[in-house]
C-alpha cells in the first residue's frame, strides 16, 4: 500500500539460500496504490528487505503485508523507518513457512484493533512475554513517522504461541492516548483478550493469556441495595470492589464486567423466562462453535433463593485455568464470609450497603466444537 513519492520504495524478498524470490525496483511503484502479488513459496525461512532511496522512509505509512493464503493470516509486515539513503532501520523482517498460526500447532492468531482519533503519529503498542516486560524499559520510544493516520482504524495480526502476554500501550510524547483512541485486542474467533488507552503518561502495560479460555460467572447479592441505587458509578465500584477482594487473582476492576442485575432472585427469573442456550457461529466448513450464554450458564447453576436485596450477576476476565477460576471463587467468598467485601463495596461508593452474600461458585460457559 503506497503513499506520496512510492517512486522511492523499494524491497526484496529472499530465501535462505539467499535466491530472490520477489522484488520491487525504484520507480515501478505509483503513488496512493495498493499492488498484489501472488506466490508459491517452498517450506522455509525468508527475510524481507525493504529500501528507501531519499532516506526518510516510507512516506505517511507506506506498508507491505505478506498473507497466508490458506488462513488469511499475516506472516509478515514492514514499513520503512528513516535511515540514510538505502536499506531502512530496521532493515529486515524475518518469517518461516509454512505459516504456523493455528491452534493445532499451539499457536494464535490474534488481532489488534487501533481506533486512532488525534495525534495519532505519537501512539504505538507493543505486545511481549510477560516473563520478559520490565516496565519503564522502554523509555522514550519514536514511532516511525505516518505509522498510524489520525482518525482511522488500523488493523494488525501477530501469531502469538500459548503464554502469558504483556500488551504495552505508549505514548511518545509522555501526554498518553488522545480521547477516542483505544486499542482492542481478540482472537481469531473474536474472544475478547485486552481493550484499553492510554489516559497519560509514556506507558501502559495491559496482562493477558493464550490460549483464550470461557469466563468465570459468579453472582453476589447486595442485601440493601436497590437497582435505582445501583447506577453507572456503584458498578464501576462494584467492579473494583471485587476485583480488590480477588487479590492478585485479577488485574484490576477492567476485569470485572456486569452481565445483569435484578432486585428479582436469580430461581424465579430462570423459572419465569429461561434465556436461550446456544448460539453459533459458522467458521468454516465443517467447524462450528457455540458458547452457552454466560447468563444460561450462570442460572442454571445460581441457586440464589430469597436472599433479598440486588442479585448481580458478573464475569471474571482472564481466568483461564480450572485452578485459578476456583482460587478467584474462594477468593471472593472468604471476603464476604469475613466481611471485607462490604466494607470494599462501601468504601467503593456502593452506597446503602448493609450485608453481602456469594450465591455460587466459579462456573464456567462451554466453548466446543461440533462436527
Amino acid at each position: 500500500e503506497t503513499r506520496p513519492y512510492a517512486y522511492e520504495i523499494s524491497f526484496r524478498l529472499v530465501d535462505a539460500a539467499g535466491s530472490t524470490v520477489l522484488e520491487l525496483a525504484e520507480e515501478e511503484a505509483p503513488n496512493y496504490s495498493t499492488l498484489t502479488w501472488h506466490l508459491c513459496l517452498a517450506d522455509g525461512g525468508y527475510t524481507l528487505h525493504m529500501f528507501d532511496s531519499f532516506g526518510d522512509g516510507w512516506d505517511e505509512g507506506a506498508t507491505l503485508h505478506v498473507f497466508d493464503a490458506e488462513s488469511g493470516g499475516t506472516i509478515l509486515s514492514g514499513t520503512c523507518g528513516p535511515a540514510s539513503p538505502g536499506e531502512c532501520a530496521p532493515d529486515t523482517v524475518t518469517t518461516t513457512l509454512p505459516y504456523q498460526c493455528r491452534r493445532a500447532t499451539g499457536n494464535t492468531p490474534v488481532v489488534a484493533n487501533l481506533t486512532t482519533a488525534e495525534k495519532a503519529d505519537q501512539v504505538w503498542f507493543d505486545i511481549v512475554l510477560a516473563a520478559e516486560y520490565t516496565a519503564g524499559a522502554y523509555g522514550t520510544v519514536t514511532p516511525p513517522p505516518d505509522l498510524y493516520r489520525d482518525r482511522d482504524v488500523h488493523v494488525s495480526e501477530r501469531c502469538l504461541a500459548d503464554g502469558d502476554y504483556v500488551l504495552v500501550l505508549g505514548s511518545s510524547s509522555g501526554a498518553g492516548w488522545r480521547a477516542g483512541t483505544h486499542l482492542a485486542l481478540k482472537d481469531a474467533l473474536g474472544n475478547p483478550l485486552r481493550a484499553g488507552t492510554l489516559p497519560t503518561g509514556h506507558e501502559a502495560a495491559l496482562t493477558f493469556t493464550l490460549p483464550y479460555s470461557p469466563v468465570v460467572v459468579q453472582s453476589v447479592t447486595l442485601q440493601g441495595v436497590t437497582e435505582a441505587a445501583f447506577d453507572t458509578a456503584a458498578q464501576q465500584g462494584f467492579a473494583a470492589a471485587i476485583a480488590a477482594a480477588a487479590g492478585g487473582l485479577v488485574s484490576g476492576a477492567s476485569d470485572i464486567r456486569i452481565v445483569s442485575f435484578s432486585a428479582e432472585s436469580l430461581v424465579a427469573r430462570r423459572a419465569r423466562a429461561p434465556p436461550v442456550a446456544v448460539t453459533g457461529v459458522k467458521l468454516k466448513p465443517g467447524h462450528v462453535w457455540k458458547r452457552e450464554n454466560a447468563e444460561t450458564a450462570a442460572s442454571r447453576k445460581l441457586l440464589q433463593q430469597g436472599a433479598g436485596g440486588l442479585s448481580v450477576l458478573f464475569e471474571v476476565l482472564n481466568t483461564r485455568t480450572t485452578e485459578v477460576a476456583t482460587a478467584v471463587q474462594g477468593a471472593i467468598a472468604a471476603s464476604s464470609a469475613s466481611g471485607e467485601l462490604t466494607t470494599l463495596l462501601v468504601s467503593n461508593g456502593v452506597a446503602g450497603v448493609t450485608g453481602t452474600a456469594v450465591a455460587e461458585s466459579a462456573v464456567q460457559s462451554s466453548v466446543a466444537q461440533l462436527p
